[in-house]
């Protein structure tokens, strides 16, 4: 009886003897129903240390893609929408206005900061049919589509400052058919529209790609995808 009151005793003045030491297995994932997110939907981790923006940039996926050695990361994105091909006669194809890419940009900067293991799978997590990190959503960046000229835009409105890119695709990786390829894109110099950035990356794509085939010219389709894009200046 003794020896209980002592060790009930002991464990109210120092309770950490009488407890497991937490592992780092046991922090809190983003996304959980625990997970403190602060207001604007940073996640603050009491007991897990961010990557630095330098870190995190060491960590971009390339499969191929040139390398971002030579630039800084300004913004993580994932890009949320759908491509759309119009048909040929064989094959649909993006070569005409109102073709190309249309998409809403999320900012996870920060919370690939806090989980750069999603680097190379959060188009799969947070896709365009569910997504396992919904306050994600909550941080809209800006919006991805063609130009009339068929030219890829993105138009980063919410960023401080808001900052601009007309890009031209320079090079082209596809590690899956079954997902649209993974691209490097370069500023254009055609036109004086960038502002406050030189080069994206498109990788970690999802989905996206249009049927194999097709016989009605000038039919067209929309494709749901999802992919991650970097942005750099």
């Amino acid at each position: 009886m003794l020896l209980h009151l002592l060790l009930a005793f002991g464990c109210a003045v120092q309770s950490a003897l009488c407890m497991p030491a937490q592992s780092p297995s046991d922090t809190v994932d983003a996304g959980s129903p625990t997970s403190p997110w602060g207001p604007s939907g940073t996640p603050h981790y009491p007991h897990r240390k961010p990557l630095t923006i330098e870190e995190l940039q060491a960590r971009q996926p390339l499969d191929g893609l040139p390398s971002n050695s030579n630039v800084t990361l300004v913004y993580a994105a994932l890009g949320i929408g759908h491509q759309n091909y119009t048909c040929n006669g064989t094959a649909y194809v993006q070569s005409k206005t109102g073709d190309g890419a249309s998409a809403l940009l999320y900012d996870v900067t920060r919370f690939l900061e806090y989980n750069p293991r999603e680097t190379k799978r959060l188009a799969q997590d947070c896709n365009y049919a569910a997504c396992k990190y919904p306050q994600i959503l909550d941080n809209l960046l800006g919006d991805h589509y063609f130009s009339a000229l068929v030219e890829p835009t993105f138009n980063l409105t919410r960023a401080e400052p808001p900052r601009v890119l007309s890009a031209v695709k320079t090079d082209a990786v596809t590690p899956n058919p079954k997902n649209v390829a993974w691209l490097f894109l370069t500023a254009n110099p055609a036109n004086d529209i960038t502002n406050g950035l030189k080069e994206a990356y498109r990788f970690d794509t999802y989905r996206g790609v249009a049927p194999a085939s097709c016989d009605e010219v000038g039919e067209t389709v929309s494709v749901a995808y999802t992919a991650q894009y970097w942005f750099y200046d």
